[in-house]
C-alpha cells in the first residue's frame, strides 16, 4: 500500500512541475503575441542606456499623453534590427508605431516596438 502512495505522490508531484512549467512559458510568450498600435505619436526623445534595457523610445499622442517604449530584437516576432529601427525613428517627427507587449514598472518592462510608419516627418 506505502508503495502505491509514494507512486501516487510522484505522479501528483510531476504533474503539478509540469504544469507550472507550462504557465511560466505561456506567461512569457503571451506579451510578445499581444500587439497595440499607437497612431500619430511624435517622438520627443531617445536613448540608449548601455544596459539590459537596451534602447528607449519615448513619445506623446496629440492629447499630450506620454509612452515610453522599449526597442529590442525579438525572437518570436522574428526582429533582429533595433538598432537600424532606432536610427531611422527621428525626433518630432510623427509616427504610426506597433508595439508588443505591456508596461510593467516594477519589473521594468516596456511595450517593445515591432514596426513604425513615417506619418509626418519633421
Amino acid at each position: 500500500m506505502s508503495y502505491m502512495y509514494k507512486e501516487s505522490k510522484t505522479n501528483i508531484l510531476l504533474v503539478s512541475a509540469l504544469v507550472l512549467l507550462g504557465v511560466i512559458i505561456l506567461l512569457s510568450i503571451l506579451p510578445a503575441l499581444v500587439t497595440t498600435t499607437y497612431t500619430n505619436v511624435t517622438i520627443t526623445d531617445k536613448s540608449y542606456s548601455g544596459s539590459t534595457d537596451g534602447y528607449i523610445v519615448w513619445v506623446e499622442n496629440e492629447s499630450g499623453t506620454q509612452y515610453e517604449f522599449q526597442n529590442e530584437d525579438s525572437l518570436l516576432r522574428w526582429k533582429f534590427n533595433s538598432g537600424t529601427v532606432q536610427g531611422k525613428l527621428k525626433e518630432g517627427s510623427k509616427y504610426n508605431i506597433t508595439v508588443t507587449g505591456w508596461r510593467i514598472p516594477f519589473l521594468s518592462e516596456y511595450p517593445n516596438i515591432i514596426d513604425y510608419e513615417l506619418v509626418e516627418e519633421k
